[in-house]
Formats: structure tokens, sequence, C-alpha cells
């Protein structure tokens, strides 16, 4: 073999070597769960060994026969707060409402629980450091352009930036009332406290809009209404109206005289980060609510999400029904049942719609704290209303073959729940055959 033939081999092998090193290099980083091979990672959270399984953050349980290879999927809740660390938050009670959860953690240890979160404080500054060099380049002026379109700070430090594209649009519609103005007042107010969700109405009221733009929301106008049901707009078209305006990971609507927990944030975060079949398929996320009569707790403290919490104590969880639809964009809202919110069978077309073509469909009641504020008009206000009867009429003229028996949140095959240490579990369950009727 002559010198120069050796020479070229040598320079064949080399090139195939590197390029063998980038493609690998570059399924890694492609990976979900590249960050389990990165050690900075695991010295920023040690508390990603969930539930004792030996550092997995997925964990397989027994299952059925007809529910093999049956995955939990499990979020800590101290590792959330990690991560709202870097987000400037307004409201300092909120911040002293997660202090006060670490206390009762740190009770939690007293009584036998191991922690998880002890970092030592070398790393930590080191840790602080390194993450701030990081975001200086980020937003450097020089580079702020080139990576403009680039989520880098999920490639880095493996933590989303939900300013530039929220966790999730958050959006209702109401007109003005005096009866309910104390209501959406505390509305405006706790639907603005998380710096990842962004919320938003829908309405052609112009006080309400102008009361929504000074609370920071987004406003858009009702471009669909059915005139069989007197005013209120058509569901699917909201949702798909919001589509075209913003850009978001998940999209919910919510009836206006509901407010939510902490475990909002926290359970949409855990679908975000560990339940990936959000990105490629249609996911509905539903709860049941609890409802307060608020006429008698009206002056109960509601600043923060925390309040909720406490407030949902006073209340009664109510059977079947739900008062708010998350989604991802790939949930077809174009081919949904043109139901019309506020009047009766919205959850049941919904939901029933969503089981019969196959959809993920997540009863969210055990994780997401809601609260109906019940005023003057009662928790059937729907059924005292003008076209009282129209979604029905919609459903009939569809030759709804779909039992309503099954439209319920009951029914959905997945929930979610809590486990120890405030973990948030994702889990399937058999449908509830005296209520679904299956």
């Amino acid at each position: 073999m002559r010198f120069t033939d050796f020479r070229n081999l040598k320079r064949f092998v080399f090139i195939l070597v590197l390029v063998g090193v980038s493609l690998a290099y570059m399924q890694l980083v492609a990976m979900e769960h590249w960050d389990k091979f990165v050690n900075f990672r695991t010295r920023i959270s040690q508390n990603m060994r969930i539930g004792g399984g030996g550092g997995n953050d997925i964990q397989e349980e027994q299952t059925t026969a007809d529910d093999m290879n049956l995955i939990y999927f499990e979020y800590n809740e101290t590792e959330m707060k990690k991560k709202l660390a870097d987000y400037d938050n307004p409201n300092d009670d909120y911040k002293d409402d997660a202090d006060d959860h670490e206390k009762a953690a740190d009770g939690d240890d007293k009584a036998g629980f191991r922690d998880t979160d002890e970092v030592d404080s070398g790393n930590t500054s080191k840790i602080n450091h390194w993450k701030s060099s990081v975001n200086q380049i980020i937003g450097h002026r020089k580079y702020r352009n080139r990576f403009q379109t680039i989520d880098l700070k999920r490639l880095i430090l493996n933590e989303t930036d939900f300013t530039t594209k929220p966790l999730m649009v958050l959006f209702s519609s109401w007109v003005s009332s005096s009866e309910k103005a104390k209501v959406h007042s505390i509305l405006r107010r706790l639907w603005n406290a998380w710096p990842s969700i962004k919320p938003v109405v829908l309405t052609k009221d112009s006080v309400v809009q102008k009361e929504c733009r000074n609370a920071g929301w987004g406003v858009q106008t009702v471009t669909d209404s059915d005139s069989r049901c007197y005013g209120p707009p058509v569901l699917s078209t909201m949702f798909t109206d919001v589509f075209k305006r913003h850009d978001a990971y998940f999209y919910g609507y919510s009836n206006a005289d509901i407010i939510f927990g902490d475990g909002l944030e926290k359970t949409m975060s855990f679908l975000y980060n560990y339940f990936s079949p959000w990105k490629t398929k249609p996911v509905l996320v539903v709860g049941r609510r609890h409802n307060v009569n608020f006429v008698k707790y009206a002056n109960f403290t509601l600043n923060t999400p925390h309040d909720v919490d406490q407030l949902t104590k006073m209340g009664t969880l109510v059977i079947r029904s739900t008062d708010y639809f998350f989604t991802n964009r790939h949930f077809p809202w174009g081919k949904a049942p043109k139901v019309t919110i506020g009047r009766p069978f919205v959850v049941r077309a919904i939901i029933g719609w969503a089981l019969q073509r196959g959809y993920y469909v997540i009863d969210a009641t055990n994780t997401i704290q809601s609260v109906h504020l019940t005023t003057q008009d009662g928790v059937f206000a729907s059924w005292h209303k003008k076209g009282v009867m129209c979604n029905q009429r919609v459903l009939g003229a569809l030759r709804w073959s779909i039992p309503v028996s099954i439209g319920h949140c009951e029914c959905a095959r997945l929930e979610t729940f809590k486990g120890k240490n405030n973990t948030i579990k994702l889990r399937h369950r058999p449908p509830n055959r005296k209520l679904c009727g299956r």
C-alpha cells in the first residue's frame, strides 16, 4: 500500500469518527431526558430521586391484563419552587406562602421523611454563578437576536422560559354585572398570579375589556355565538380564536366564577415535563370544583392561590360536573361539537366526544383546587337562562349517539393525584361502571 493511500485512509477514518461523534451528541441533546447524563443537572436538583425509585423519575407499577406497561409519572413540588426562583414575582405574600410550605416540609422530615433537598452551600454558589453567566450570555445584545428563537434555558439549564412562551393561556368570557362585580375583581387578580400563565378575556363588553386591560390581561372579542342560546360564545370557536392570537404550550377555558389554587400551575407544569403525549396527541384536562357560598365568605382574604387552597376546605366537592377544559394545540376543536358556554350539556358533550374518539382525558380534581364562588344566582344558574336547551338541540341536529352518561369527569381513564412529599403523579384508573355505563 502506498504511503499516500494510507494517509487518505487515516483521513477517511478520522472523518467517519467525527461524524459519528457529532451524530451521537445531537441524539443526546435531542433526548427527552438528556439531563440524566449531565452531572451538573444532578447537583442542581438532588430531589429528582422521586418515590425511592433509585434516581428514576418514571416508575412502572403492576398492571392488569388490559393495561400492560402502565406508566406512572410524578413531579416534585420542591423542584417546581426552584424553577420559579428566577422569575420576578410581584406578590411578596406568595413568596411567604412558599416559605410556609418549606417549614411544613421540615416538619415532615422530623416525622421520618427523608430530606432530598440538601445541597452543599459551596456547590450552590458555583451553580448560581454558572447560571448567572449563562443568563448574561443569552441576554447580551450581541447574541440576543441569534438566541431569540432558541429556548436555551431548557437546553442548558433544563428550565423553560415561560416568559417568552407561556405554559398556558387561560381564558374566559363574561359581561359586566353588579352581582358578580366582586367575583370578577378577585378573578382578575388571582388569574394573574402565575408568571407562566397568561390570562385572556373574550368579550364584546367594553367595560369588561377595559377592566381586564388595566389588570394586565389579554383582550379579544367574541366572533361566534349561537342565537338560540341568546348571547354566550361557542366554546370550540373560542379555542380556535385563541390559537390564532397566542402561542402557548397549553390552552384553557374556565367559567368566569372559578378561581384556582397552587395546584393549577404545578399540575400543568408536571404534564409539560413528564407526560410526553401532549406533544403529539390530543389531550384534555378536566376536573370537578368545590362550591363555596361566596355570600357567606365574601370577606375571606383571597390575595394568592394559597388562599384559594384554604377556601377549598370550606366548600363542597361536586360530582360529575366540571367548569374548565385545558387542552393542547393537537386537540381538534374545529371538529368538536359547537356547544355554547353557560348552558347545560357542555361538559357531557365535550368529555363524551373526547372519550369516544380515544383522546387522552385526564381528571385533575385531586391536584387542581378549583372553587366556584357561588352568588345569589346559585349553582344551577345555567338552567334558568334563556335558551336553556340550545346545546341539546345542537347535539340533536348532529344525530348525537354518544351516551351522555360517559360525559363526566369520573369517566376519564387517567387521573392526577398526590403522593408522598407533595409529589404529583398520574395513574390509569378503570371507569366508574355505575356512573359511566360501561
